[in-house]
């Protein structure tokens, strides 16, 4: 069933809600929705509403809620992605993919190798807006929100003050190709319930080894996808999957 997010929403059975902006606009002019049509809308923090459409204006439709119960879309573990600008679209890829397999946040970090060393805010809106447009159509129950995170020392620090992201259960880092290290199959079978987990991705060059010396020294644990050199974004997407599969298998 369709879904469109009102963040903050609060409502019971029988009330009625207005949806206007872009989300009225989508389902008047491109879904062409009418009376009668069901939708469900969510609060953005976890809760979905079924409700009937009872009356479509220009840049309006109104809803009546009948029934209300916890997004079943959302894993129970939570999952932080940790990855490097990257060139061109790359990190659009990364960051639609993402969404939609189940990360709880994203933060983009500048390193070493990044050939990208900054983005303006207009684009940071843009990745967001991607990010939303992806919890939509895989009917998360939560909008992931793209932070810009600085570089790798400033990451680490918030780490252990931001409230969002502490007390990890995991730091997993993407090893190099040329490394013999564990298979991330075997690494998350070492856990017999993942709660908490931060995955961090390099950029197209990788980590420099200052870096991954400064992930171990904080507790990462270095990983390998297999003998294949993925390029930046399938190995975030490739290793995000493959944690949610341990998770949700």
């Amino acid at each position: 069933m369709i879904k469109f997010f009102i963040p903050k929403l609060i409502a019971c059975i029988g009330d009625s809600l207005t949806m206007d902006g872009d989300n009225a606009r989508h389902a008047i002019t491109v879904l062409r929705l009418n009376v009668n049509d069901k939708i469900i809308v969510c609060d953005g923090d976890g809760t979905d509403y079924l409700c009937e459409i009872i009356k479509t204006g220009r840049e309006s439709v109104n809803l009546t809620v009948l029934s209300s119960e916890p997004s079943k879309s959302e894993p129970h573990a939570t999952v932080y992605l940790f990855a490097s600008l990257l060139k061109g679209d790359k990190t659009d890829l990364v960051i639609q993919k993402s969404v939609e397999i189940g990360v709880s946040s994203i933060y983009l970090m500048v390193t070493e190798n990044c050939v990208v060393k900054s983005i303006t805010v207009d684009k940071l809106a843009r990745l967001n807006k991607i990010a939303e447009a992806a919890a939509k159509q895989s009917g998360r129950g939560v909008i992931p929100t793209v932070h810009l995170a600085g570089n790798l020392n400033n990451v680490l620090f918030a780490t252990t003050k931001n409230t969002k992201t502490a007390n990890l259960h995991d730091f997993i880092l993407l090893a190099g190709h040329e490394k013999n290290d564990s298979s991330l199959k075997k690494i998350l079978g070492n856990y017999t319930q993942i709660q908490k987990a931060a995955i961090f991705i390099g950029p197209e060059g990788g980590f420099s080894p200052a870096e991954i010396a400064l992930l171990e020294k904080n507790n990462a644990t270095l990983f390998s996808l297999g003998k294949r050199v993925l390029r930046a974004e399938t190995a975030a997407i490739a290793a995000l999957a493959a944690i949610f599969y341990e998770v949700e298998g």
